[in-house]
């Protein structure tokens, strides 16, 4: 009784999982930043996917006691870092952190606070984080989370987190909804909170927690492999998918956008927004952007490229609360 006592309280409270690749520039800035945690009862997994540059000098050379370095023997993909990651984890409580991002010091310590005061039935908690541009050095967004409880139905529509930098999550929730899924390669983190947004609530804590860093190579990069990752999720998720048609529409209506914006492919456009209203064919503005597609179909590129319709989304909302 006494050893299991022991062995009990030997483990930290928190696992921290850094999945890593060839990013040996970068990495250590991941890790400094949850070291520098005020919230100090955690491990670090450092989980190297095959790197062939000088990554595990650079991990070594740290030498802190709380880093647990696993080296895969090949190249695997981040599902299956982080899947390493949980395998290995002895805390309750588990956080992701890709290597080229990093946190702000007291992420941990709001987050473990909030698990404290939350209900059992809450199996995450995510925060807010800015979005930098390493090109420029600059902040160019912010993003403060705003949904609480059995969220589902938003997070399936991405309104909720859907990248690995800020959630917090119970290491439960990995027994009951299984590990992320190695056949996708984009989009695999929100994939997870969708299946765990079924079974338990979500909570959230005020402000940024986190940086998370892009730049122009890496956008145009992310913008076909989320098409891919999406088309995955549809394949695997199409049952719910068909029992919330107004979301299955809003997927494929992003999805002919993104064509649209970032590939300048008109005929895939237009074909997923006709998807869409098949889908959802009660939803008036979908035809109003199909149209768009055939009547003013540069000037709605345009308007899509410059945020035009997301500003006017936003003002509208504003207006109507004002009333």
């Amino acid at each position: 009784m006494g050893n299991s006592d022991s062995n009990k309280k030997a483990n930290p409270r928190v696992s921290v999982i850094i999945p890593t690749y060839n990013r040996a520039q970068l990495v250590n800035r991941a890790m400094q930043s949850v070291l520098n945690q005020t919230y100090e009862d955690f491990e670090l997994i450092v989980v190297d996917d095959c790197s062939t540059d000088n990554t595990p000098e650079v991990v070594s050379n740290i030498g802190d006691k709380r880093i647990k370095y696993v080296r895969h023997t090949t190249n695997k993909g981040a599902s299956a870092s982080r899947n390493t990651g949980i395998r290995a984890a002895r805390g309750e409580l588990i956080g992701f952190l890709d290597s080229d991002d990093e946190w702000l010091p007291e992420k941990l310590q709001k987050q473990v606070n909030r698990f404290d005061s939350a209900s059992v039935n809450v199996g995450l908690v995510y925060g807010g984080y800015v979005v930098v541009d390493d090109d420029t050095n600059t902040v160019v967004k912010e993003v403060y989370p705003d949904k609480r409880g059995y969220v589902f139905k938003d997070v399936l529509k991405m309104a909720g987190p859907t990248n690995p930098l800020t959630p917090l999550v119970r290491k439960e929730c990995f027994d009951k909804v299984g590990f992320f899924d190695e056949d996708m390669r984009f989009g695999e983190d929100w994939e997870m909170w969708v299946r765990i947004s079924q079974h338990y609530e979500f909570d959230f804590v005020s402000g940024s927690v986190g940086k998370y860093h892009v730049s122009r190579h890496q956008i145009t990069r992310d913008s076909v492999s989320a098409l891919e990752g999406l088309s995955k999720f549809r394949a695997k998720h199409h049952q719910i998918l068909l029992e919330n048609p107004a979301i299955f529409a809003h997927h494929l209506k992003w999805v002919g956008q993104r064509y649209l914006v970032d590939h300048n492919d008109y005929a895939k456009a237009r074909s997923y927004l006709v998807q869409a209203v098949r889908v959802n064919p009660l939803e008036a503005h979908l035809y109003i952007h199909l149209l768009a597609t055939y009547a003013v179909p540069r000037f709605y590129r345009a308007i899509l490229k410059t945020g035009f319709m997301f500003c006017l989304r936003r003002y509208v909302a504003i207006a109507r609360q004002s009333r």
